[in-house]
């Protein structure tokens, strides 16, 4: 099915098995979003988990909403700098689990 609407879907809400199925059911494409306090807590297989029930449920895309709040790449302060760095990488490492737009 054509996904035509996207809605944010905080990271931990896809740890509720009814969570994708009503996604699919209603044309709904997941935009996720990853705090930097749910990129720290995740635990192993937990990602590979929520992208194979996207995926059982069809919905073979996503998009990704990073951490944003006090995130500053270009911060001229070498230690926001490396925070903002860090949150990003642990946000793009995430995109061949589940391949957002």
């Amino acid at each position: 099915m054509s996904r035509t609407i996207h809605s944010t879907v905080p990271f931990p809400m896809l740890a509720d098995p009814g969570t994708a199925p009503l996604l699919a059911a209603h044309g709904v494409g997941p935009e996720i979003y990853f705090s930097g306090n749910v990129l720290d807590a995740l635990r192993p297989g937990e990602a590979e988990g929520a992208a194979a029930s996207l995926r059982a449920a069809g919905i073979a895309t996503s998009t990704f909403h990073g951490p944003f709040d006090d995130i500053n790449p270009g911060a001229r302060d070498e230690e926001a700098r490396r925070l903002a760095v860090r949150r990003l990488t642990q946000a793009i490492a995430l995109a061949p689990l589940f391949r957002p737009l």
